[in-house]
């Protein structure tokens, strides 16, 4: 009963931090997605690369960052693209870095951390920007994306474990993440279902019916993915948790997993549609 207790004031606390960061301003945003990006580069870093290698870490999550808040500034305010040349200046300086470590391993994950985590992130700023270089902000989209993802995994959580236990169970990738049902899955496509309607009919949705039940689906099962990846990552490693930030959920980088392959369907779909 504890534990389901720390876990829930864990989450509420995780949901409003996020929530407030979009919808107050472009820089409660900025702010705390940088320091995300930072937390999920530095758990997956650590989870790849294990002790040691502390300055290529460093020089990795320095380049993540760097790339976020220049994308944010180039789509939100005009800054002149030239300036990401400072991302491929820091970049270069990785296989470098390690050059002087005791050993060649690390360098693939190093540069797997920008384009797996840093770059979902940098482009999430097409959406908070959806009508580039002119400085107007909208938090909502960003946020209906995180409502539907949420959504789902309750409804996959709470499904999954009323009718996806046991022999009964029908298992989804056992191979990877045994507790993960098609029960569960059904679940939470219900629950993400009943989110976006929600916030299709309060507006906070603005594509039409059919944009808004294409995006959902893409963003469902997008998510369900991006879960499945992270899982099969720490099955290789190990571990259960990709970190201990948030009592009873792991991580930042387990919380922000679905979203990782998310954000980058998300940012195509808006494109497509609204150019």
């Amino acid at each position: 009963m504890k534990e389901v207790i720390v876990r829930s004031i864990s989450g509420v606390v995780f949901v409003a931090v996020i929530l407030a960061s979009l919808l107050l301003s472009p820089f409660t945003y900025l702010a705390v997605f940088a320091v995300v990006v930072s937390f999920v580069m530095s758990e997956y870093l650590r989870l790849t690369i294990g002790e040691g290698k502390f300055l290529l870490k460093v020089a990795s999550i320095a380049a993540g960052v760097l790339l976020f808040i220049l994308s944010f500034f180039i789509l939100g305010f005009g800054w002149s693209p030239v300036c990401l040349l400072a991302v491929p200046a820091i970049v270069v300086l990785l296989p470098i870095i390690n050059l002087y470590s005791r050993s060649y391993n690390g360098i693939g994950n190093a540069f797997a951390s920008l384009v797996y985590i840093a770059l979902p992130f940098a482009l999430l700023n097409f959406l908070a920007f959806p009508r580039y270089y002119n400085g107007v902000y909208n938090g909502w989209t960003t946020a209906a994306l995180f409502i539907i993802l949420w959504s789902s995994d309750v409804g996959a959580y709470c499904f999954g474990t009323m009718f996806g236990q046991g022999d009964h169970g029908h298992k989804l990738f056992p191979s990877i993440s045994p507790k993960k049902s098609w029960e569960g899955i059904i679940g939470g496509a219900v629950t993400a279902g009943i989110a976006a309607a929600i916030l299709g009919v309060t507006g906070v949705l603005h594509f039409s019916i059919l944009g808004d039940v294409t995006f959902t689906f893409l963003i469902f099962a997008a998510g369900v993915y991006g879960d499945l990846v992270e899982s099969q990552l720490k099955r290789n490693f190990g571990v259960k948790d990709a970190g201990t930030i948030m009592p009873g959920h792991g991580g930042m980088l387990d919380r922000f997993d679905s979203a990782l392959l998310a954000f980058p369907v998300a940012v195509i779909f808006n494109l497509i549609l609204w150019g």
